[in-house]
């Protein structure tokens, strides 16, 4: 689908106006817990969703999910610039779920997804400055290539720590 990334917009679930049945991605799971499950869980106040739409083709693109998490500092081995600051835990925003629609697949509109999670992750006033993914085996080439690494002892779980210039370039 040709795709005109001036009309992407990335909004929250619940302004969203397009019918979410039109949205497909590989994924059952996801398909399911996008139509039924994602905006009970958002009034709910478990997560938050953020939808990319496709203005110009009325489309939902994709989208992921937002939720506060606590990482166990002796699980991972902490990268350059990362400070525990002493304790055992440290906060962290979990990417609980991404997903792309069949037709925008192969656009790079993922690392759109992530690079806007990371923007929301520095202007939350959480004070975390981690995003986490528990991926599927398909999908942790896509986060290693987006200098996710992986927890100690679960490859499947993967960090990224926001670097100081990352953050001063998306901090508002």
């Amino acid at each position: 689908m040709e795709i005109n990334n001036k009309k992407l917009k990335i909004i929250s679930i619940t302004d969203l106006k397009f019918n979410k049945k039109t949205f497909k991605c590989h994924s059952d799971a996801l398909n399911h817990y996008f139509y039924t499950k994602a905006s009970q869980d958002v009034r709910k106040g478990l997560t938050n969703c953020f939808v990319m739409i496709d203005e110009y083709n009325k489309k939902i693109v994709g989208f992921y999910t937002l939720a506060p998490h606590l990482i166990n500092v002796s699980d991972i081995t902490l990268v350059k610039g990362m400070d525990s600051g002493g304790y055992k835990h440290i906060p962290a925003i979990l990417v609980g779920r991404l997903a792309i629609d069949k037709n925008y697949t192969g656009n790079r509109l993922g690392t759109l997804l992530i690079i806007d999670a990371i923007k929301k992750t520095i202007n939350s006033p959480t004070g975390a400055k981690t995003l986490i993914v528990n991926a599927k085996d398909n999908s942790i080439n896509f986060y290693k290539r987006l200098n996710f690494k992986s927890f100690n002892e679960e490859k499947n779980t993967l960090f990224y720590y926001i670097p100081k210039d990352i953050e001063q370039r998306y901090r508002k």
